[in-house]
Order: structure tokens, then C-alpha cells, then sequence
């Protein structure tokens, strides 16, 4: 379910619940038509591109978002759905990884073959207007606007792409986008559909992304790297999780088993928090966004799971700048690193510096990651796909765990889809699927800009319940009339 919180009052926080609704609602939505869309222009054949180590390690993960855009009515809609197919077919002209397909080796590796099959289109239609929808949504139904397939065995009639386009009565419709995280990462998935925006618009020229493939450091990995590092220590701890668990048991069922909160942070209210963690903070530097919400959470996830201590956390980074990738790079450039909280006791009140002292912590951590440990990453991601000799079968591991995972995807262009006047989207959903550890904390962009945020967590039900409810959220709204 998705709980939508505006932190007016708690009495303003929008609870939903899947049980009750999700059967109506999953009645509401009916499919019209699957289709592929193929490139404009027809990719020259016999070309490869080879995954790298940060592409590899994602197999077992798809991203998932649905934009949502207001209309007059039901025929505009669908005039828009018409054009966004030649736009689309347009702009994949341009992602031949994308039209192509994926071929696994035996040892784990991963290429694309270069081939125009296209990506699968989905049409589809919302019995409700969507601003009855909006109200009463809840997370099952928000993934049946984003349709994804799992991956088959023969791969070559499996699509690593997909776009859904669904029409509300009255007029209204969302565009949802999923991929595997094998081939992109939210960053560039968000980049993509922004792109299609802009080449629906005509307003730039369509040049090929950078397909760079993100070559590892060569030689042993140091034992000192592997003794100190927290990424290292992240990826492994995930590996661990899901040997110990056994395959079968490592992915827990999304929808059966959590549900996800949205809360919107105004710019006030961003700047409160910013204010409260910057005592404490790393040399009296003022906190990003990123930072003093990770804080919050951290310490509010850990309530409601009814931990004394800080529950594991480890942060999904974007290396784009650190690597020296320019914005048109195309595929995973985002590292994960585990945090030490030194078994800090959680109080029932957060004292004076507390909230500091964590953004400190975070601070330190983002700061520490930098090219020399990106690319020891890099190699020590290669050395376990190799294993010894080479000849070790490479067993796939969910990476968004076993500890509650909170991602920095404030800067993503989620709210400048726009694909004409006054067509912005107004609500954008991101998802990362499927959840195997603690849980998931996403921060977003808000439509409202600035510093303006919206967090999105996904925990165990009854866990995302109590959150909903958290005073500790809460108590940064004081300011802030709805």
C-alpha cells in the first residue's frame, strides 16, 4: 500500500488500506493492447556490448515508476498516447542496448547483443478519474501501472524494457517505465523518459548515450581494501544474507509482504531539519537534504522496527562525478556502503546534537568514498564473479539488503517530463524492486523544488503502519500550515 503523508497534522496523513481496496482496484484497470515498439532507424547488426562489474551485480533487481499527468479529457489522452509511440520509436534510435537483448555467459558475465527487437508497450485504461485515484492508490495497484516481466530462461524473446501507457476515465493518464537494473540504473531510467519528453517536443537533437563499459583496475585486490572498506563490507554482508537464507527464501515477495509510506517534505520544512543536524555536522558544513533526511529515517525506521539501537543502514551513492562520467553515461554507476553506528541507543527523545551526530556520520561516509575506492570496488566485484580460476559458477545476490538501504536520488528529473503545455507530471512514483532486506528509503525530488523533498519508504506493513504515525516525523511540521 502506499500511505501519502503531507505533514500538515498526523490528522492529514492518507492511510490506505491493500486489503480492503486492492481488489477493487486492481478491477478498475484493463489492458487494451501489448505491442513492441521498434527503433526509427535499424541498428547495424553484429554488435556487442559488454555489462560491467556495477551492471552485473544488479541482476537480480528492475526498476519501476509511474507519472502521472492531468487532461481535459479522454481524447486528448489518447492523442498523446498515439504521438508518444513516434516519439518513442524515435528516441530509441538512439539506445540500441536498450532494443537489444541480454546473453549470460557461463561464469556470470553479461553482454547486449545489438539487435532491434524492441521494447514492449503496453496500453491500458483506469476505470476512474485520476484524481480518485490518486486518493485512494495504493502500492499493488501503483506496479500494475508499471508492468514488468520476470526474466525467462530463453532470453532472447524476453524484453529488458517496458513502457505502459494508461488512460483515466474522464481524462488523465500515466506513463509507466521498467527496466532491469541490469542495464540502467534509476538515474539513467529517469534521464531516458526525460529525454523522450524532450525528443517529443522536438526540442534537441538526439545524440547516442555513452555506452562506456566501466573497465576494473587490474591486479589483486589489497587486503587492506578489503579489511577497511565499507562497500566491500556491504556487498558482502548482502552476499551472506542470501546464502544463509537460501535462494528460494532471499527475495521476499514485495507485495505480500511490505508496504510503502510517501512523505513530503516543503522547503521549510527541509530547512528545519537541516538546522536541527547541522550541530554536530562534519567541520560545520551545513548538510545536504540527503543528509539530514537520511538522519531522520535512520533514527525513525529504527523506532519502528523496535530496535534499541540503530538498525544496519548502508547508502546507494551515485559515483557518476567521482568516476569522471559525464551525464550522458548510460548504465550503473551507483555504489552502495554500509554504515557503523556504533551501537548508538535510540532514546524515546532525540537529545540536542543526536541528529548531528548521525549526519556527521553520514557525512564521513559519502566523503570517503573516492575514485581509488570506486575502482577497488570495481575489481573486487570482477574477483567474485571470476572465482578461482575462473571456474567458480557466480551465484546472484540481492544488493538492496539484508539492512534497511536508503538510496540519494534527490537530484533524478523526475518532475521535468513535461510533454506540452501545462502537461508536467503531478505525481511521480519510483520503485525498486523487488525489497530483500530491512527495507528501502528513496529520496526524491519534490515537484514543489528547491529544497523541497519526497521520501519514500517501503517496510513490512505493520512496520510502515507505525511510521506513518511517527512523532519523531512529525515534529519538524510545526511551522508548516497545510
Amino acid at each position: 500500500m502506499i500511505y501519502t503523508c503531507i505533514l500538515g497534522s498526523i490528522s492529514e496523513c492518507k492511510i490506505h488500506s491493500e486489503d480492503s481496496t486492492m481488489a477493487d482496484l486492481a478491477s478498475l484497470i484493463s489492458i487494451c493492447s501489448k505491442r513492441t515498439i521498434v527503433s526509427a532507424y535499424v541498428t547495424p547488426p553484429g554488435k556487442i556490448f559488454l555489462l560491467s562489474p556495477l551492471d552485473r551485480i544488479m541482476e537480480l533487481h528492475n526498476i519501476r515508476a509511474v507519472y502521472y499527468y492531468r487532461f481535459g479529457g479522454e481524447d486528448e489522452a489518447l492523442v498523446l498516447v498515439n504521438k508518444l509511440k513516434e516519439s518513442l520509436s524515435m528516441l530509441l534510435s538512439s539506445f540500441p542496448v536498450m532494443t537489444g537483448r541480454l546473453v549470460r555467459g557461463e561464469t556470470g558475465s553479461w553482454w547486449v547483443k545489438l539487435i532491434d527487437t524492441g521494447v514492449r508497450l503496453v496500453e491500458g485504461r483506469v476505470n476512474m478519474t485520476i484524481d480518485e485515484w490518486l486518493t485512494v492508490v495504493n502500492r499493488d495497484a501503483e506496479l500494475k501501472l508499471a508492468h514488468w516481466e520476470d526474466m525467462r530462461v530463453d532470453m532472447y524473446f524476453w524484453s529488458t524494457f517496458y513502457v505502459q501507457l494508461t488512460v483515466f476515465e474522464g481524462g488523465g493518464l500515466a506513463l509507466g517505465f521498467s527496466c532491469s537494473h541490469l542495464l540502467s540504473d534509476a538515474i539513467c531510467a529517469a534521464q531516458f523518459v526525460k529525454k523522450w519528453a524532450e525528443t517529443h517536443l522536438k526540442q534537441i537533437s538526439i545524440y547516442p548515450p555513452t555506452h562506456l563499459s566501466l573497465t576494473p583496475i587490474t591486479g589483486a585486490v589489497s587486503s587492506s581494501f578489503l579489511n577497511d572498506s565499507p562497500c566491500v563490507k556491504h556487498y558482502e554482508s548482502a552476499a551472506k544474507a542470501h546464502t544463509e537464507q537460501g535462494r528460494s527464501q532471499g527475495l521476499r515477495d514485495p507485495i505480500a509482504a511490505h508496504s510503502t509510506v510517501t512523505f513530503h517534505f516543503s522547503n521549510e520544512m527541509v530547512q528545519k531539519c537541516i538546522r536541527d543536524a547541522q550541530w554536530g555536522s562534519l567541520n560545520g558544513l551545513q548538510p545536504t537534504p540527503f543528509e539530514a533526511l537520511t538522519a531522520l529515517f535512520w533514527v525513525a525506521c529504527s523506532r519502528v522496527k523496535g530496535q534499541e539501537t540503530l538498525v544496519d543502514l548502508s547508502l546507494c551513492l551515485n559515483m557518476r562525478s567521482t568516476l569522471g562520467l559525464g551525464d550522458e553515461f548510460f548504465g550503473n554507476a551507483m555504489v552502495f556502503t554500509i554504515m557503523d553506528p556504533h551501537n548508538m541507543n535510540i532514546k524515546k527523545e532525540m537529545k540536542e546534537g543526536e541528529l548531528g551526530y548521525l549526519t556527521r556520520i553520514l557525512q564521513e561516509a559519502v566523503n570517503k568514498i573516492g575514485e581509488e575506492e570506486a575502482m577497488h570496488l570495481l575489481r573486487w566485484v570482477e574477483s567474485k564473479r571470476e572465482g578461482e580460476g575462473g571456474k567458480k559458477q557466480y551465484e546472484p545476490f540481492p544488493v538492496y539488503g539484508p539492512g534497511l538501504v536508503c538510496a540519494n536520488l534527490e537530484e533524478l528529473p523526475l518532475y521535468e517530463v513535461v510533454f506540452g503545455n501545462g502537461l508536467e507530471p503531478v505525481r511521480v512514483s519510483l520503485y525498486v524492486e523487488p525489497v530483500a532486506g530491512e527495507g528501502e528509503i528513496l529520496i526524491l525530488p519534490s515537484p514543489e523544488g528547491g529544497l523541497a523533498r519526497n521520501v519514500s519508504v517501503t517496510l513490512p506493513k505493520d512496520q510502515a503502519l507505525k511510521l506513518s504515525k511517527e512523532p519523531l516525523i512529525f515534529s519538524f511540521n510545526s511551522m508548516i500550515p497545510i
